[in-house]
């Protein structure tokens, strides 16, 4: 994070959600899983994690900062 390479940590948010869904599946709501779907067809996003214990379908985004209009 300080060398503020955002193209690594992206990979690790991914990482960490798939290994999220693979451990724990009944904890990701339908909902979240089309987000993230979605999510990983658009270029500028980098990164995209359930958070929140997954009950409540909240979510951790990393964008790019060009992106954000």
């Amino acid at each position: 994070i300080e060398q503020q390479d955002t193209i690594e940590i992206g990979k690790l948010i991914n990482k960490n959600h798939r290994l999220l869904r693979e451990e724990l599946p009944s904890i990701i709501p339908p909902e979240i899983e089309i987000m993230q779907a979605e999510a990983e067809k658009i270029v500028d996003v980098l990164g995209f994690r359930a958070t929140g214990c997954g009950f409540g379908g909240n979510t951790i985004t990393l964008i790019k900062e060009s992106a954000i209009h």
